[in-house]
């Protein structure tokens, strides 16, 4: 048996620019298998998506949305597994103990999940991608490092790389490769995210220089919910339901809000 069909939708774009937002607007849809396990409706799946925002004094990470399947032995954003083989994939994911991937992917529904790296993997090359394309760098930058980090009293912590941050299965990869999470004595974190973040390995993962071969939205139009909106449209006839201009509204507006919340404290 092959994974590697169009059964999968894959959202490629750089950490922190807001990818998992656009996948909740494809959530609306009934062919797509849900991050929480059921088959929510449009009113409830704004409640699951609200309550995976931050409140206030929260980081981004603890409580944002994220796929209730793991890939075995291969990371969506560091090079970890990025030699895994189309066979060896196909292999592992037949063996894991996931059933509700292999129950989403027995009743043929798409199955979403994220990519933080430009090069497409050997298990996905038929896979559908959307991805997200970075039109202004300074602004990815600033809502990439204010959802990421956190930085107060001169002191940034990369919440993400905290040792005792995040799915217990990562613990012991991020112990290998010593990520490395807390820097004090920063006087200036434009310079830091120049000088430091943007050589980080899941940022070097990213061609910034070039627009994605595939369908993308820009970084600046996914701050616009009427370009969101119209983005969405292309998608109907795929997916042989009629896209929600209310859902999207909603879903953004509480994206946009707890962003621009983020971002803030930076200014």
């Amino acid at each position: 048996m092959t994974y590697n069909t169009n059964q999968w939708l894959i959202f490629n774009y750089p950490a922190g620019s807001g990818g998992k937002f656009l996948c909740t607007c494809f959530l609306q849809f009934n062919k797509v298998a849900h991050w929480s396990g059921n088959q929510l409706s449009a009113n409830e799946i704004i409640t699951w998506y609200n309550n995976t925002l931050p409140n206030a004094g929260e980081s981004w990470p603890s409580k944002e949305m994220d796929t209730p399947w793991v890939l075995p032995g291969i990371s969506r954003s560091y090079p970890r597994g990025n030699s895994t083989t189309e066979e060896e994939f196909n292999i592992q994911l037949a063996a894991s103990q996931n059933k509700l991937l292999h129950d989403y992917w027995s009743k043929q529904l798409i199955i979403t999940d994220f990519w933080h790296k430009s090069q497409k993997p050997a298990w996905w090359t038929n896979a559908n991608w959307i991805s997200i394309y970075i039109d202004d760098l300074e602004l990815y930058k600033k809502l990439m490092f204010s959802k990421l980090f956190t930085y107060e009293n001169n002191t940034v912590i990369d919440i993400n790389n905290r040792p005792d941050f995040g799915r217990q299965i990562a613990y012991h990869q991020k112990s290998i490769f010593q990520n490395q999470w807390l820097w004090e004595n920063v006087n200036d974190y434009h310079q830091f995210i120049n000088e430091t973040v943007m050589k980080f390995p899941y940022i070097q993962c990213w061609d910034f220089d070039n627009k994605p071969d595939n369908v993308y939205i820009t970084l600046t139009e996914l701050f616009q919910a009427d370009l969101v909106y119209k983005f969405m449209l292309q998608f109907e006839d795929q997916f042989k339901q009629k896209v929600s201009k209310e859902y999207v509204n909603t879903v953004h507006d509480a994206w946009l809000k707890a962003t621009q919340k983020h971002m803030s404290r930076l200014s």
